[in-house]
């Protein structure tokens, strides 16, 4: 192929994308509004207003740009500002998730000022369909194009020198002209969904899920003298590794049920969480939930004051090697401010809502499996979130039963999300709780999206449950 037919076809290829939104996030493609709103959080309309003017000013004439701390810097953010502003706006055109509304009743007193502004750049039929300003915005020039021309303003904005001849001037009246009628429709279309989507929240607002948290009773019970001595004399045999074995407790209204801590030697080749479900399995059918840690690990975290480790070593002891060496007992110390597991539930908490929006995107352009991993994320980041906030455990899994049977050392609420008493909601908890092999590993692994369609409004139960649950743990603790 001659080189100059294939420098053809390569600017060809690369061409297609140069339209793309590349400085906005999937979220931020899905959802314009909120770049939108981060525009506008920056600045009220009137002070982007005269911040382009100052900005064209520079550009035509002598000195550089200086922001209000004597600096040029702040033109590198308003640049920034604007490009992802016409990139999102760009997303507008193409969405089906506009707000229509009729726009010149917006008489708030605090949008008074705002409205004078708009309605001296925009006519009426500006006003009642701003959509009629992004569309014009956009003839004759597209988004590179204003990326390319916004590039030059930043270049002479940051100059000593005019731009004069280098910037072609009826370019640059009809850039500036078009961006003066983009904030106004921008602010315009911004108010009417805030309005929108405040009236749908609090149309649709779901209710509260009813939880129930719980404190696992550790005074053993006589059907407790008879059980645990053979659980025991199980996981010695499983693990023979075992240094020692405490007695956690149980649930409430479950005496056959029993949570235990084994401590295991350091030279233990077994990785800890597979240990735990592999002695769960050898106490069946005892509903048993085993928690297996390296001792050393243990006592050093003890020592360090760990919430969870502190309190769980307080508990009867049902068995303890010789060769097991217990920390001092002015060490231990079960309190704990309330506040060390709220860093752990907000930085979590965040991440799972944002695997969830991740999850309705992928869903919304059919993308299943993207959708799936997500779903699988999300509900693995919020049960890790409240294990650590509510017990103060640090636990780390993607296997989404470990997680949960720990969730039930405080609630029952967690588990019966999924329902998997019945085998097609069992079914349907597999395919989540497998999605992340599945998806990451098997190439041609392709989910149902049946299942999709149901895993999706379960997810968000769990993640809606979970917050409930730390509700009435913060509220619970500050009595």
């Amino acid at each position: 192929m001659p080189p100059g037919v294939k420098n053809h076809l390569m600017n060809t290829v690369l061409n297609q994308w140069v339209n793309y939104p590349i400085n906005l996030s999937m979220i931020e493609i899905e959802n314009p509004f909120i770049v939108i709103d981060d525009f506008f959080s920056a600045d009220d309309l009137n002070g982007h207003l005269e911040y382009l003017k100052k900005w064209r000013d520079r550009v035509i004439g002598p000195g550089y740009f200086v922001d209000l701390k004597g600096s040029p810097s702040g033109l590198l953010w308003r640049h920034e500002l604007n490009i992802r502003l016409i990139e999102s706006v760009a997303q507008l055109l193409n969405s089906s998730n506009l707000v229509r509304g009729n726009f010149v009743e917006i008489n708030s007193e605090d949008s008074k000022q705002e409205m004078m502004i708009v309605q001296s750049r925009l006519n009426e039929s500006e006003i009642s369909n701003p959509m009629i300003v992004i569309n014009a915005f956009f003839q004759g020039r597209t988004v590179s194009r204003y990326r390319e021309e916004l590039q030059e303003w930043l270049r002479y904005g940051l100059s000593t020198d005019a731009a004069k001849e280098f910037v072609c001037s009826p370019d640059l009246v009809i850039v500036f002209e078009n961006l003066q009628k983009l904030y106004a429709a921008a602010w315009l279309m911004l108010t009417a969904y805030e309005d929108h989507t405040s009236e749908s929240e609090q149309a649709e607002k779901p209710p509260v899920p009813h939880v129930r948290l719980y404190n696992l009773d550790n005074e053993p019970l006589p059907i407790h003298q008879e059980i645990l001595p053979n659980l025991v004399s199980i996981i010695k045999n499983k693990l023979p590794t075992t240094y020692a074995i405490y007695y956690l407790g149980y649930k409430p209204g479950n005496h056959t049920s029993a949570f235990l801590l084994v401590l295991t030697a350091d030279q233990e080749q077994g990785e800890a969480l597979s240990l735990g479900t592999m002695l769960e399995e050898s106490c069946r059918p005892r509903d048993v939930v085993v928690l297996v840690h390296y001792a050393s690990a243990v006592v050093n975290a003890i020592k360090k004051g760990d919430h969870f480790f502190n309190r769980a070593l307080a508990c009867p002891a049902l068995y303890i090697s010789g060769n097991m060496l217990l920390p001092d007992s002015d060490i231990i110390k079960p309190s704990r401010p309330i506040d060390l597991g709220e860093a752990n539930w907000e930085r979590w908490r965040k991440q799972a809502k944002e695997f969830l929006m991740g999850a309705e995107y992928y869903l919304s352009c059919g993308a299943y499996s993207a959708a799936l991993f997500s779903l699988h994320q999300c509900a693995e980041d919020i049960l890790i979130a409240i294990v650590r906030s509510v017990l103060g455990y640090k636990i780390n899994s993607h296997n989404l039963l470990r997680l949960l049977r720990v969730t039930q050392f405080f609630t029952n609420d967690l588990t019966a999300v999924f329902k998997i008493d019945t085998e097609q909601s069992k079914r349907n908890f597999n395919i989540l709780k497998d999605a992340y092999i599945n998806v990451r590993y098997l190439d041609s692994y392709e989910p149902d999206s049946s299942s999709l369609d149901i895993l999706y409004p379960v997810v968000s139960d769990l993640l809606s449950t979970a917050e409930a649950i730390h509700n009435q743990f913060l509220l619970r603790n500050s009595i």
